[in-house]
């Protein structure tokens, strides 16, 4: 199971159905953008977000922008949880 061509990225993702976010980074070289879209199409969820963070390399998204992300993803995670 996986991300593959022919409906791979269908049948792992669209079995989610809890709040996600798919963050991609414009200098990815592991991960490009494209596949991250992908992946957020395919997620069933009803509550789902892609962000795509043009100056952030792969797994760094964070640490770029002087830590703006980190503090969206703190608003974020406020306003999904239960109250």
């Amino acid at each position: 199971r996986g991300v593959r061509p022919g409906g791979g990225v269908r049948r792992v993702f669209d079995q989610i159905t809890t709040p996600t976010l798919v963050i991609t980074g414009g200098k990815d070289h592991v991960m490009p953008a494209k596949f991250g879209k992908r992946i957020y199409k395919g997620i069933a969820s009803q509550k789902k977000w892609w962000w795509h963070i043009e100056n952030a390399p792969h797994i760094s998204s964070f640490h770029v922008d002087e830590g703006k992300w980190r503090q969206e993803f703190l608003r974020l995670l406020d306003q999904i949880r239960p109250k």
